[in-house]
């Protein structure tokens, strides 16, 4: 869970809405489902674990720290707006990454695409958030314990993406995994990507790819 940066933990309750708009308009999943089905007995990352660890289930389920959510919690609409993080959001939120880790989650997801909207059109929180914020968070996630840093993202040019996330992972040492999708205007990026993926893994860097194994919201990853 919270593949692509989006989820329900941290939140506060007057933003649940916020945050089920935005899960119901990049999963499609319907808005009652989401404000009548979940008991929103949790504010904080670690509540939201103690919450599920009290459920039965039949898979092996682990999750990653939303940066939507994080976002929100910490910015509240001006997350939404597409503003930079201050200084002060960027010790806020780095502090939530560390205390997300400690309690068991996987990592950080973050979503760069601008097809991941809200149900009224609203682009998702973490779709502008700058490299100087993304270091910060994976430099959280690094200094917490093994973790990963996982992408959505835009391929519409891919070395120019590829490039400017280079930056954040060479200097944070963070893994990294992100989405390979593709798009019909650019039918060979893919081998572009996956190219430069095997080339900064020749460098060191640990970087993998996801891909669909089917058209669904659940991405694998591939080293």
């Amino acid at each position: 869970m919270g593949n692509c940066g989006v989820g329900f933990a941290p939140c506060r309750p007057h933003q649940r809405d916020l945050l089920v708009r935005l899960m119901e308009g990049i999963e499609d999943i319907p808005n009652v489902v989401l404000t009548e089905g979940l008991p929103w007995n949790w504010e904080t990352f670690p509540e939201y674990f103690d919450a599920l660890a009290k459920r039965e289930y039949d898979i092996d389920i682990g999750g990653y720290l939303p940066h939507a959510a994080l976002r929100v919690y910490v910015m509240g609409q001006r997350a939404f707006d597409q503003e930079p993080a201050t200084a002060d959001d960027l010790i806020r939120m780095s502090a939530i990454v560390r205390e997300a880790v400690k309690a068991g989650a996987f990592g950080l997801g973050t979503s760069r695409t601008i097809f991941h909207r809200s149900s009224d059109g609203q682009s998702v929180p973490s779709l502008r958030a700058t490299e100087e914020e993304l270091t910060a968070l994976a430099k959280a996630l690094k200094s917490a314990g093994p973790a990963i840093l996982q992408y959505a993202v835009d391929w519409d040019d891919a070395a120019k993406t590829f490039a400017a996330s280079a930056g954040c992972w060479k200097r944070s040492g963070c893994p990294v995994a992100f989405s390979l999708v593709q798009q019909n205007a650019f039918p060979d990026n893919w081998k572009q990507v996956l190219e430069m993926t095997a080339a900064a893994n020749d460098d060191g860097l640990p970087i993998s790819v996801q891909v669909m194994r089917a058209p669904s919201a659940c991405c694998w990853a591939m080293s």
